[in-house]
């Protein structure tokens, strides 16, 4: 599992995400990358 390092920023999540132990993903300008994720066979939820 993974968070979207931005959205954490902007939510103030930051310290109970780290404390959930769910890495943050940072890979386009804080966001991470979708096209990277599918590549590497994640699957994608929204909600």
């Amino acid at each position: 599992m993974a968070a979207c390092d931005y959205c954490a920023g902007a939510f103030g999540v930051e310290d109970a995400i780290d404390d959930a132990g769910v890495v943050t993903i940072d890979d386009n300008e804080g966001h991470p990358s979708i096209r990277s994720l599918v590549a590497d066979d994640y699957e994608i939820i929204t909600y």
